[in-house]
């Protein structure tokens, strides 16, 4: 990973760039090699990345046979291509060992707007890669916390609980406009304070709150309503909110693959989480009230 060379006369460039190792070069051009053969399927973007490859396609055509067996294929190519290196490791057979880890991660673009956005992934992977390197402390795996008893998965910044606002950021239709005034001001005195306010900022007021905080160099814990999925990490404006250390995201221990409507009750819950943690507020923490511990988090059976 390196900083890309400036073109004579033109002004410094400070965003990070991959430069390709030997055998990147090599994985790269057996992706070119690949989808020159399949006229079905068009090769739009790719970044070979030191531990991943991100890529776009565009299936024109009607495929005879499952996308999976394409990005089978796809693998042995570039692992062919790999392992003319001197040195590349075979099997006891002879056989160049695979490059890829077995099974793909895949998504569907179904608008120019998720185009836009997961072009705009692919160009900012660089930077995000490099970052993570530089600060391993905001982009750990997920912790796991015991709050008074209740066990939760973490990832951000955990020391956030150490100073936080006694009120979470919740708003409710019950609240007087005297009420609300009051409670206003106490976030914002939170965010110039540098507490961290405790929310699920479940309502548009509260996100409304949410970004006001942010703006203002504010710090949030939010809580979420699903767990963190394997090998997590933030994106977008969690990611750059997480190198600051000004997020920390609590969720359950377990993360459900097919989403689940919130509903009123899930809400309320959610709710009651945050305050439990806005009053980690009011007395001194200790090992009986906090405890964190790693793990990995649990998918449903």
């Amino acid at each position: 990973m390196s900083l890309p060379a400036s073109p004579p006369g033109a002004p410094a460039v400070s965003l990070p760039a991959v430069e390709l190792s030997d055998s990147g070069a090599f994985l790269r051009a057996g992706f070119r090699d690949f989808f020159r053969t399949e006229s079905a399927i068009l090769l739009k973007k790719i970044v070979v990345m030191p531990d991943h490859v991100h890529f776009i396609i565009h299936v024109r055509e009607y495929l005879p046979a499952h996308l999976g067996r394409y990005i089978s294929r796809l693998k042995t190519v570039c692992t062919l291509a790999v392992s003319e290196l001197p040195g590349y490791p075979v099997d006891t057979d002879g056989n160049p060992l695979h490059i890829f880890e077995d099974n793909y991660h895949d998504r569907i673009i179904r608008n120019d707007s998720m185009l836009e956005t997961e072009r705009r992934y692919l160009d900012d992977n660089p930077r995000r890669y490099l970052l993570r390197k530089q600060h391993p402390e905001y982009f750990s795996s997920p912790v796991r916390i015991t709050i008074n008893g209740e066990h939760y998965s973490a990832f951000g910044n955990i020391l956030l609980l150490k100073d936080i606002h006694p009120e979470p950021a919740i708003i409710s239709r019950r609240y007087t406009p005297e009420h609300l005034s009051r409670l206003k001001a106490g976030w914002e005195e939170a965010a110039r304070s540098r507490k961290a306010l405790v929310s699920p900022f479940i309502s548009k007021p509260e996100k409304e709150i949410k970004k006001a905080v942010l703006e203002s160099g504010g710090r949030i814990i939010e809580i979420l309503d699903n767990g963190f999925p394997e090998r997590y990490k933030p994106s977008g404006t969690a990611f750059d909110l997480c190198l600051e250390g000004r997020l920390l995201q609590i969720a359950p221990l377990v993360y459900e693959t097919s989403k689940i409507p919130l509903t009123r009750n899930r809400a309320l819950e959610l709710n009651a989480t945050a305050r439990k943690i806005a009053a980690l507020a009011l007395s001194p923490l200790t090992a009986n009230s906090l405890r964190v511990s790693r793990f990995s988090p649990k998918s449903p059976l």
